[in-house]
C-alpha cells in the first residue's frame, strides 16, 4: 500500500470533498473553493499558508498535498498523478 508521509498534514481533495489529514485548513474543506489548481508541498506549515493565500486570491483548488518525509510517495509521484488529472490545470510546488 502506498502511504503519504509520515510527518505530514495529509491530503485534502477539494474537488471531491475528501479530507485525509489534519491540516489546520482541513476543517474548512467544505468551504474551500473548488477549482483547477493543485498544491504540493514538503512543508506542512507552508501548505497551510499556500491554501489560505490561494483561496484568498479567489482561486480554487483541486487538492492540496503535504508530502511530509516522503518515505513511500514523493513529490514526483504526486506530480505524475496530478499531470494526468484532467481537472488540474496548474500546480504550485514547494520542494525542499
Amino acid at each position: 500500500m502506498a502511504v503519504c508521509g509520515p510527518n505530514t498534514n495529509g491530503i485534502v481533495n477539494v474537488t471531491d470533498g475528501i479530507v485525509c489529514g489534519l491540516a489546520p485548513y482541513a476543517q474548512l474543506s467544505d468551504r474551500l473553493p473548488a477549482g483547477d489548481i493543485a498544491l504540493v508541498s514538503q512543508s506542512g506549515a507552508l501548505i497551510s499558508s499556500l491554501v489560505l493565500r490561494v483561496t484568498a486570491a479567489g482561486l480554487g483548488l483541486t487538492c492540496s498535498i503535504a508530502v511530509g518525509n516522503a518515505v513511500v510517495l514523493g513529490v514526483g509521484d504526486y506530480l505524475r498523478l496530478l499531470a494526468a488529472d484532467e481537472r488540474t490545470k496548474g500546480m504550485v510546488v514547494y520542494a525542499e
